[in-house]
């Protein structure tokens, strides 16, 4: 039975990671909305640069998550497998599995929490500067 508890806390903490990274991508296209305002007032070179900077960011953001997904996806799979097979002990490479996602979800967090400061910073400087003038 702790097997099973052991199973359904990683399947719940999959569904957690899913919920968290697709609320993650969502954010990035209000993100990039907020962009393409900044590049419609005209802005210099410089503030262009920047735009470039935080979409190209977000292109490798969503490519991590995508990544992290496909992981996650395999190893539903694999418990899926043990659960259909009766098999009553988790095997050790499924722990480090999940051990490994856990991983990159939390350095996929630190990075875009990091990046949406920075963003915000940004934003707060040029479309609050902007509409000033």
């Amino acid at each position: 039975m702790e097997n099973q508890t052991n199973i359904s806390d990683m399947h719940a903490e999959h569904r957690q990671w899913q919920q968290d990274l697709a609320f993650y991508r969502e954010e990035m296209t209000i993100f990039g909305d907020r962009l393409r305002e900044v590049v419609s007032k005209n802005p210099p070179p410089d503030v262009v640069t920047w735009v470039v900077h935080f979409q190209n960011q977000f292109v490798i953001q969503n490519q991590m998550i995508d990544e992290i997904l496909q992981s996650v996806r395999s190893h539903e799979h694999e418990m899926k497998q043990l659960i259909e097979q009766g098999t009553q002990a988790v095997d050790g490479r499924l722990v480090g599995h999940h051990a490994e996602a856990r991983g990159k979800v939390q350095v996929f967090s630190r990075l875009y929490h990091a990046l949406k400061n920075d963003l915000n910073q940004f934003l707060s400087k040029h479309l609050v500067g902007q509409a000033a003038e």
